[in-house]
């Protein structure tokens, strides 16, 4: 969690800070004057301006240039590329220079910087004032993570236009995966953003990870009566029994999962038994094996739309 966030030549912002940061906070103001921004902002530090999140931003806010047309094989790309002039502070590639994030929280002070290298040579020196080519790849965006790791610092090739490349390189004598910085996942929610392929894909990493607590206790900020969310299948269902009956047995012959897992056990089991044996729950969601009707999957539906004011 963030306490505090500092903004530096991003955006519509050429320095702006906020302290004071807690578990939910409410940013109030016209329109265009940046709320969206700095949420974006905090989804860009959290991820290490991972280059997949710059451009999720870039598109979701129609921010691309047209492709020149790239044949592969018998099909043609003319797909519109994700474009970073407008994430520096004047919106002006050709002018841009570098922007900050940083912010003070749970494990300490972080924070990312993105700089605009018109010319560098990839085996390790700056080719400043070096016409283009020649050993050269550039124009190329360098992101500095802090606190520092061989993987929080990398390259992101651009176009001279700004368009970004679907590729990066970590900087010269570096070792390490190339990516964003490890750390809790981070996920840019928005009401026009609320797909249900994301949403149940999302769910199975919550699940996978065994963070579905977490979950719980961030929508107990808003619904504090919550008790689960996973009580998704019908009471008259005449598979449930049987399916608890056999956790339960499995439980006693020697099964390792914990007790906190009973639940998850016990509707992994249900799963077994449906048409398709062995779906994931984003996917059984999709299907309709869960009912969207039931008293907890409305209370979900009922908290969220609180949360996003969605009528």
């Amino acid at each position: 969690m963030l306490t505090s966030l500092r903004l530096k030549g991003y955006r519509g912002f050429r320095d702006y800070g906020v302290a004071g940061l807690a578990r939910v906070n409410l940013l109030g103001g016209r329109n265009n004057c940046g709320k969206t921004s700095i949420l974006e902002a905090v989804h860009l530090l959290e991820s290490g301006a991972d280059p997949e999140v710059l451009m999720q931003i870039a598109e979701r806010r129609g921010e691309v240039l047209a492709a020149t047309p790239t044949r592969h094989g018998y099909r043609v790309d003319t797909t519109p590329t994700p474009t970073c002039a407008h994430f520096f502070y004047g919106h002006d590639f050709a002018k841009s220079h570098d922007f900050g994030i940083s912010g003070d929280g749970e494990g300490g002070r972080r924070s990312t910087t993105v700089v605009v290298l018109r010319e560098i040579d990839l085996a390790g020196e700056q080719q400043a004032g070096k016409p283009m080519g020649a050993g050269s790849a550039g124009p190329s965006l360098q992101v500095f993570n802090k606190p520092e790791t061989p993987s929080a610092n990398f390259y992101i090739p651009v176009t001279e236009e700004g368009a970004m490349l679907k590729t990066r390189t970590t900087p010269p004598g570096r070792r390490g995966p190339v990516g964003s910085k490890k750390g809790p996942p981070v996920v840019f929610v928005a009401p026009d953003s609320l797909i249900l392929q994301s949403m149940s894909d999302m769910w199975n990493e919550v699940v996978k990870e065994r963070r579905e607590r977490e979950v719980i206790d961030a929508m107990r900020i808003l619904e504090p009566d919550l008790e689960d969310i996973s009580e998704l299948v019908a009471a008259d269902d005449p598979l449930i029994d049987h399916a608890t009956t056999a956790t339960a047995t499995a439980k006693q012959l020697g099964a390792k999962f914990s007790k906190p897992d009973t639940k998850k056990a016990t509707l992994h089991t249900w799963l077994a038994w449906q048409k398709e044996p062995g779906k994931p729950y984003g996917t059984a969601i999709r299907a309709r094996y869960f009912r969207v009707d039931s008293p907890a999957a409305q209370q979900f539906v009922a908290w969220f739309k609180r949360l996003f004011t969605i009528r």
